[in-house]
């Protein structure tokens, strides 16, 4: 296999990572400011932390503790335990009320740290009042290896594909009739969970020569890791159960079911503090909440949930569930080849109980399947991490669709072209920072020993550059393939 080009190794960590927000912010003076972080893995020179929306000139002080302690202290929502502060940083805002605090990480990778969870908050001040205090929304920071791309095509193919030590490991011991649906890292990206017809497997990260662990037989369609209690949950559609598994490494009871109940859906997602559980039924377009606390009495039952308006038509397709990091929009993206042919974003907000449905022909753009916008949501829809846009590719183009969560009717669209590599190039996956989505030249027309070259495209300026080349028959197995980041 062709290493991954140095290019490439220099400019991923420089990709902004927003973590995982919890709660919300306590404004100062009409605004309210947020906090994002960077990819924590300690190997990174690009690591800090950023401030935007905070009253221009103010001061900003970010607090990272150990422990998560949601309080009210002078009226101000904090979510730091103060006992357990680490460090605070001090920064101004500009005149545009941002501000950035650099913190570079240079040491190795330590896999003793991964998965190490810390809690970061900022207090902001607005500098034409005295005593005026707000804070933003606290952040959950998690400690990860370097950036790492899992790689597989529906066939008894998985590969480990490294951009940063320029490496790729194709892991043995898959179950037969491994056809992967899903995958996610887990852990701070130790574990590889993947989902798949013919088991549900773990894979170590760190292992010199990566083996596939089964976790349970059957066929597997769907993942969900829940990063604050360490538990996998999966979904069997044939058998229609939801499964929670124990998914702490450190743990003796590491892979073992720890609750089961029936559940027909096909799709599983769960917000970043593991309060919101959603699942979608792709038959019906059903949605389905579930309470994922261990701790309550109530857990794994479900939630009363109002019915999305999805119509269901002959060819309908109803894709893949999607929560945002704050639990509050649970999305479903919903394509139909009746005419008009669209495809719609339902987005349901749980604070407010209620749907919200994007469609573009409503709003009267051309929908989201035709000319120039991007092909049906069944070849690709990729919701950013803030849940504020989805990313939309078709062949030539990548289009950015700016979502309003108050207005259905509000969209910007931005087409970015992007250069041809071949007849039969598709797009896999984003990266969890959203600024670069994987394509590959795939064809079913290539002879098996075709080559299967992959590349990254940046998402805002269609610049596309290679990734590494996967051999032999790779490039030319039926079925889509399945990319996940971590």
């Amino acid at each position: 296999m062709r290493s991954i080009t140095l290019f490439v190794c220099l400019m991923l960590p420089l990709t902004v990572e927003a973590q995982f927000p919890i709660g919300h912010a306590t404004p100062v003076s009409g605004q309210a400011a947020a906090l994002f972080a960077e990819p924590l893995w300690i190997g990174n020179p690009a690591y800090g932390y950023r401030v935007r929306g905070a009253p221009p000139g103010g001061s900003v002080i970010v607090g990272i503790s150990a422990a998560r302690q949601d309080q009210i202290i002078g009226g101000l929502q904090a979510y730091l335990d103060l006992s357990s502060l680490v460090i605070t940083h001090a920064a101004t805002a500009d005149a545009n009320g941002r501000a950035s605090v650099p913190f570079a990480l240079s040491s190795p990778d330590d896999p003793a740290l991964t998965g190490l969870q810390l809690y970061a908050q900022a207090a902001v001040t607005d500098p034409a009042i005295a005593g005026s205090l707000g804070t933003t929304q606290g952040v959950l920071l998690e400690i990860t290896l370097h950036p790492m791309l899992a790689y597989t095509s529906w066939a008894n193919l998985l590969w480990l594909i490294d951009p940063v030590e320029g490496s790729s490991k194709s892991v043995a011991g898959l179950p037969a009739g491994f056809t992967a649906r899903s995958a996610i890292f887990a852990n701070g990206g130790r574990d590889l969970f993947v989902a798949a017809d013919g088991g549900l497997i773990v894979v170590d990260t760190l292992s010199p020569t990566p083996q596939a662990q089964s976790l349970a037989a059957g066929n597997w369609s769907s993942l969900a890791w829940d990063r604050v209690r360490r538990r996998l949950y999966a979904l069997n559609p044939f058998a229609q159960t939801l499964t929670a598994f124990d998914g702490d490494r450190a743990s003796p009871a590491f892979g073992t079911i720890l609750a089961q109940v029936s559940e027909p859906s096909q799709s599983v997602a769960i917000d970043a503090a593991g309060d919101v559980l959603a699942l979608v039924n792709s038959q019906n377009g059903l949605l389905t909440r579930r309470d994922p606390n261990p701790a309550s009495p109530t857990y794994l039952q479900a939630i009363p949930t109002p019915p999305p308006p999805i119509a269901i038509n002959f060819g309908t397709f109803v894709g893949a569930v999607r929560v945002t990091p704050d639990g509050r929009v649970i999305s479903i993206g919903v394509s139909s080849p009746v005419p008009p042919a669209t495809t719609v974003i339902h987005r349901f907000d749980s604070f407010l109980g209620a749907w919200i449905d994007h469609d573009p022909v409503t709003a009267g753009y051309q929908p989201f399947g035709a000319g120039n916008h991007p092909v049906p949501l069944s070849f690709g829809w990729y919701p950013t991490r803030d849940g504020d846009a989805a990313i939309l590719p078709s062949l030539g183009t990548v289009n950015r669709v700016e979502l309003d969560l108050a207005s259905p009717t509000t969209f910007v669209i931005s087409p970015t072209p992007v250069a041809p590599i071949g007849a039969g190039l598709d797009y896999l996956g984003l990266t969890p920072s959203g600024r670069f989505l994987l394509r590959r030249d795939y064809s079913t027309f290539n002879p098996p020993s075709t080559p299967l070259p992959l590349q990254l495209v940046e998402v805002t300026t269609g610049w596309a550059t290679p990734l590494a080349t996967l051999p032999g028959a790779s490039g030319a197995l039926s079925g889509a393939g399945i990319a996940v980041w971590r």
